[in-house]
């Protein structure tokens, strides 16, 4: 039987799975020292490999890795994914040693280069949608130390103690266009991100295996998908402690400020302001004392106006309207929530070490050019996205201050 016609007989795009077409792609650098050796020298294991597969029951099973080694299927993964090394020279099996550090270390820089798990708390208040794309966008999770509560609050402050060098980013108020362009441009930018991150992390997936999960694809998708859960608790933990009892008992609708997730911009007004010539000043859209029929109806609209605006429209809650009891419910089960993000952003990065460190088949310039340099990229692009939102909320005047004119106040002070 020729062996290399019923290994081409599968095609690298084959509908039935994608299991089908491992081994035949990989990275466009190694493919050179890897791809002809997987179909020529290694075809017999390949073929075996595949055939094994295409009979059996438990596909998802296979994917998932359940069984194992106890699998034949995994174990023929095993052993065509041996017969490459074995075959592979030496310099090419010490350039995947290479690869290892790399990609191994990799999590740990974007960690650094992406956007805090505090500055995501503040942004998904303002902006949910928009911090969930990032967050998926560049999965890597920041927290300075496990168990210890970091006031998402503190990164809005403008003001700092005498001899203090900090000088925060801050612009703002916009005009209605300005910050309803900005914010459609953010989004657009953001999805071309999230994009390019699932391009990245399909290709991680179908053009390299696992040293310790053959068969396995889903680690990949369950690093990338997994921040969103994690920024998500770190919001919800913040939007807690912005909450009062008052706020609490009466409904969810706070006399006395209003919620930083509760503003924005209406853009369907944008229009009709600007040819009955009024002022082309922000004007915040939220919660009053109370809620008219028509209100009620427009909550949907007003959500994504405010979610479609940039943050530098968004008016925020100072330090003076913000839980200060101790021992209020819903603020110690905020800072619970935000720690336990903090714990859940740590195993995340655990994680995310043992899967990139574990990834066979990809050569250094590969590691550096295809795969570090495009996540960097996302990562540094998210970050530019949520500075500048930070910086427009910054500039915003809190209510109090737009009310009484009495200049700047630190906002947001460490309620622990």
């Amino acid at each position: 039987m020729d062996l290399r016609a019923e290994t081409t007989s599968f095609s690298p795009t084959d509908p039935r799975d994608k299991m089908c077409s491992r081994f035949s792609h990989f990275f466009e650098i190694s493919k050179r020292d890897f791809g002809n050796i997987s179909v020529t020298t290694c075809n017999a294991s390949l073929s075996a490999f595949r055939d094994a597969y295409a009979a059996s029951t438990s596909k998802a099973a296979i994917s998932l890795g359940i069984a194992g080694s106890k699998d034949p299927v995994y174990a023929l993964c095993q052993q065509h994914a041996s017969c490459i090394l074995e075959n592979s020279t030496e310099w090419a099996k010490a350039n995947l040693g290479a690869s290892n550090l790399i990609l191994g270390l990799l999590p740990t820089i974007l960690a650094v280069i992406a956007p805090s798990m505090t500055e995501m708390a503040v942004l998904g208040v303002h902006r949910p949608l928009l911090s969930a794309i990032i967050s998926i966008s560049t999965p890597s999770i920041l927290q300075g130390r496990v168990f210890y509560y970091e006031d998402p609050g503190e990164v809005l402050k403008t003001e700092y103690t005498r001899g203090d060098i900090r000088h925060p980013l801050a612009f703002g108020p916009w005009s209605t266009r300005s910050a309803a362009l900005v914010g459609i441009f953010e989004f657009v930018l953001a999805a071309g991100i999230l994009l390019n991150t699932l391009i990245l992390v399909i290709q991680l997936a179908n053009n390299s295996i696992l040293s310790w999960g053959c068969t396995r694809t889903w680690p990949m998708f369950l690093w990338m998908f997994v921040p969103i859960l994690i920024h998500t608790i770190a919001s919800v933990g913040y939007s807690m402690t912005l909450k009062s009892k008052d706020a609490a008992s009466s409904g969810g609708v706070e006399l006395n400020s209003r919620p930083a997730s509760n503003e924005g911009i209406a853009l369907h007004k944008i229009g009709a302001n600007v040819k009955a010539g009024g002022s082309s000043q922000v004007t915040a859209t939220g919660y009053g004392a109370s809620l008219t029929s028509s209100q009620r109806k427009g909550f949907l609209r007003r959500n994504i106006d405010r979610e479609l605006t940039s943050c530098a429209s968004h008016s925020h809650i100072s330090r003076d309207t913000r839980v200060q009891d101790g021992q209020d419910r819903r603020l110690q089960i905020g800072i619970l929530l935000n720690s336990i993000a903090g714990f859940l952003g740590f195993l995340h990065l655990v994680f995310a070490t043992v899967v990139f460190s574990a990834l066979v088949f990809i050569v250094p310039l590969d590691a550096i050019g295809q795969v570090a340099l495009r996540l960097l990229l996302s990562a540094l692009t998210c970050r530019f996205i949520v500075m500048f939102e930070l910086a427009g909320l910054r500039g915003r005047p809190t209510r109090e201050e737009s009310g009484s004119k009495q200049g700047k106040e630190s906002l947001l002070g460490n309620a622990a």
